[in-house]
């Protein structure tokens, strides 16, 4: 749409140039322009996210873009910088700044106030040595040359994010690995509870039921046998008794000599 504005159309008739509309819904008819925007939007994007700023700031990161694609080579070009090619002069790095990054801009407000106050860099004005800060307590954007960044604080609040995400990352896996095993050891002791149970269960019967057929089996053998014939366990008191008693019968009827 932007190629239909009456300027431009008055511009082309003036230096006949003929234009060609493309169709709509159909962006590779005109690839050099989509792969630009595709760029600065994917570029605009990665800054936005960096800085922690919220989308209204959307013009100044795309500007931004713009001017920081203009000062890198280009491929088209034969790594030729833009800038350089349109204005013949060098360009000057020196100004770069972290997009986003706390800035401390200087006020004089009178002598007992603050020097200085605290804003957000948001990007660089054309063709005066100047830089956007954006008040959030003015709710403005403020032009000023002297300028203090502090560049650091976004990769060390950065770094620090990661290092967070990692710690909660491995407290998720030691705790999941955790619960796996405590899962797995409830599951094996079950089992095996589970086993010995039986194992009770049966056992009995395998190791009972011959002793108490032998048993049975004894003392219906020494029921059948006389009296005479049933001794008693030596070591008891019973069994003491009986064999003295022999004794004594022994000694006073003696066996007659042959």
């Amino acid at each position: 749409m932007e190629f239909y504005y009456e300027e431009f159309s008055e511009f082309c008739k003036d230096e006949s140039i003929v234009k060609q509309h493309t169709i709509r819904y159909t962006p590779q008819q005109n690839g050099v322009a989509e792969i630009m925007n595709m760029t600065l939007l994917e570029r605009a994007k990665c800054m936005l996210s960096n800085s922690g700023l919220n989308r209204n700031f959307w013009v100044e990161v795309v500007n931004t873009t713009c001017y920081l694609v203009n000062c890198s080579p280009s491929t088209t070009i034969h790594f030729k910088i833009p800038i350089e090619v349109w204005s013949d002069k060098l360009v000057d790095y020196s100004m770069l700044r972290v997009f986003g990054c706390p800035t401390y801009y200087h006020v004089n407000e009178g002598k007992l106030e603050p020097r200085a106050k605290k804003g957000d860099f948001v990007g660089y004005v054309n063709g005066v040595k100047e830089f956007k800060i954006w008040s959030s307590s003015e709710r403005k954007v403020i032009l000023c040359r002297d300028v203090t960044f502090d560049e650091l604080f976004v990769l060390h609040s950065k770094s620090v994010e990661d290092s967070n995400k990692e710690k909660d990352v491995t407290k998720q896996q030691v705790e999941f690995e955790s619960s796996t095993i405590r899962n797995f050891s409830d599951q094996e002791h079950t089992e095996a509870s589970d086993d010995i149970e039986q194992n009770h269960q049966t056992q009995p019967q395998q190791y009972h039921s011959k002793p108490v057929e032998e048993s049975n089996q004894t003392n219906q053998n020494l029921q059948k046998q006389p009296n005479c014939l049933r001794l008693e366990h030596p070591g008891s008191l019973k069994g003491k008794l009986k064999h003295l008693k022999d004794m004594i019968l022994m000694i006073s009827y003696p066996m007659p000599f042959r």
